[in-house]
């Protein structure tokens, strides 16, 4: 992937794309981190909703079987990872389900 990517949330923060295509056990890290926020993107990355705290854990339950990413499978999974980062160095998790 070339050139900047960023997105700008519903509240007009501007994040960028710091880590494309991570591992596994970085998703695994970042999911379990509670200052982390971690979006879900269903529908091939059209349709991000915020995954609340309650509902992380089940989504890495889900994830570690099915990650497509480095250190997942390498087919037959449906879940990629990136981080996207904002200036003032707050994460973002954002996790795409290819179904």
């Amino acid at each position: 992937m070339t050139g900047v990517v960023r997105l700008e949330d519903d509240a007009g923060v501007c994040w960028e794309l710091t880590n494309w295509r991570i591992y596994l056990r970085v998703v695994r890290r970042l999911i379990k981190d509670p200052t982390v926020c971690v979006v879900l993107a269903t529908g091939g990355g059209l349709f991000p909703e915020l995954v609340p705290d309650t509902a992380r854990m089940p989504l890495w339950e889900k994830i570690k079987h099915n990650y497509t990413g480095p250190g997942g499978k390498r087919s037959g999974g449906y879940f990629l990872a990136h981080q996207f980062r904002t200036q003032d160095d707050r994460r973002m998790l954002y996790i795409e389900e290819n179904c």
